[in-house]
């Protein structure tokens, strides 16, 4: 009975110690996977980091490069590492693709950037050197640093208005040149070309209408393209472009983000909210309250050598564009030319630049930069050149942020992450 016992605790203790010794290899096959896991996973990390590292330091000297280099561009590339640049330009903006793979790793970026300037170079007025004063009449307020013709700036009166500043302009004013900054080369010649663009697209680059379209920036570009008049009432968030060959009108309901708008004529109608960029050749009307947010444009890209009445871009009163406002002329010469190319009415403000190569008729606020070929003041039946009644322009205080259109052998800033 004794030795019977013993035999079974002798098993009992075997089989215990079969036991013990199991939980304690499968506890130390749990432990070592957990420390292979934990350096995969610690690898992977590390990898990812410097992806997302490599595409920020990209963009960093992407936003410090005073040119455009545009299409498909490789920084660095080895076994370890690679980063491609993918660079065109989205309306008056570059925008700019980055893509970093750093071993198995990929991470990818997109921005679109501006002009930048800072605080010791902006002007609030370059107004072109045309050998003829700049005449202030009125409330008229210019604040900031300027850039005139060799004959200054002066008082004077319209229609009974003098002037009732303190002094003619609040900052230090310096001379012109004869012509405006240039724009970027590679944006001037894409902006002339635009309205060519999109004439011989396949079919899927087309999409069917819904209530809401968005489409991303990191897929094709989807376009909305008519021969006809196009009534744009839905939401369009993203990556398209809307083209009519004759007219496209905005409603107030219309829900635009990031989107680019190409036509002859386009209508902004009364009350139109939203953040989106219109390229004319020929007129824009933008009605009255309405708002577009930073970053939008509205612009017309004048073909005609003979300018006509109708080209031109107004903005009708209490609206507010942030972002870019411009007319570009075919030759940048208006020989005997007194017509209003660009009009910004009463109680309107333009937040950022505006660039006209033509007649500008300030009577709202722009807080940024006007760069200008001439002024216009249409009062009293009569026509006053280099005038301005009532206008405001004020860079002091404005964002060092701010990008806006890209003028020649300029650095840039990143005017907005894409999605």
């Amino acid at each position: 009975m004794n030795s019977f016992l013993k035999i079974k605790f002798k098993s009992g203790a075997l089989q215990f110690a079969i036991f013990t010794s199991a939980i304690i290899a499968l506890l130390l096959l749990g432990l070592i996977l957990y420390l292979h896991s934990y350096k995969i996973l610690e690898q992977k990390t590390y990898l990812t980091i410097e992806s997302i590292k490599e595409v920020n330091n990209s963009f960093v000297k992407v936003a410090q490069s005073k040119t455009t280099s545009l299409d498909t561009t490789t920084i660095l590339e080895n076994d370890f590492k690679s980063t491609k640049h993918i660079s065109d330009f989205w309306g008056v903006f570059q925008k700019t693709k980055v893509i970093s793979k750093v071993k198995n790793k990929e991470f990818e970026k997109i921005a679109l950037l501006g002009g930048k300037h800072n605080k010791k170079e902006r002007v609030s007025l370059y107004l072109k050197n045309t050998f003829k004063p700049l005449v202030v009449v009125g409330n008229t307020v210019i604040k900031g640093k300027v850039k005139l013709s060799n004959q200054g700036v002066r008082a004077g009166n319209i229609a009974g208005n003098s002037y009732y500043g303190n002094q003619l302009i609040y900052g230090s004013v310096g001379v012109s040149a004869e012509t405006l900054p240039r724009l970027n080369a590679d944006l001037l010649k894409y902006l002339k070309d635009l309205d060519r663009s999109g004439n011989s697209l396949v079919n899927e680059n087309y999409f069917e209408l819904k209530e809401t379209n968005i489409n991303s920036f990191f897929e094709p570009t989807k376009w909305l393209y008519e021969n006809g008049i196009i009534d744009i009432k839905d939401g369009f968030i993203g990556n398209y472009i809307i083209k009519s060959d004759t007219l496209v009108r905005i409603k107030k309901h219309a829900n635009l983000k990031d989107v680019l708008i190409l036509a002859p004529n386009v209508i902004i109608e009364d009350g139109v909210k939203g953040t989106f960029q219109v390229i004319a050749t020929n007129n824009i009307h933008v009605g009255k309250n309405v708002k577009l947010d930073y970053p939008s444009c509205v612009l017309v890209v004048n073909k005609n050598i003979v300018i006509e009445k109708e080209n031109r871009l107004f903005i009708d009163e209490n609206s507010t564009v942030k972002g870019v406002v411009g007319f570009l002329n075919k030759e940048n010469v208006l020989r005997d030319n007194f017509l209003t190319q660009v009009h910004i009415s009463k109680s309107s403000l333009v937040y950022g630049e505006v660039y006209c190569e033509g007649n500008l008729e300030l009577q709202g606020k722009v807080i940024g930069t006007v760069f200008s070929n001439q002024f216009v003041v249409n009062a009293a039946g009569t026509i006053f050149i280099n005038h301005l009644l009532d206008a405001r322009i004020n860079s002091i205080g404005f964002s060092d942020f701010y990008g806006g259109i890209l003028l020649n052998n300029q650095s840039k800033s990143i005017v907005k992450w894409l999605y």
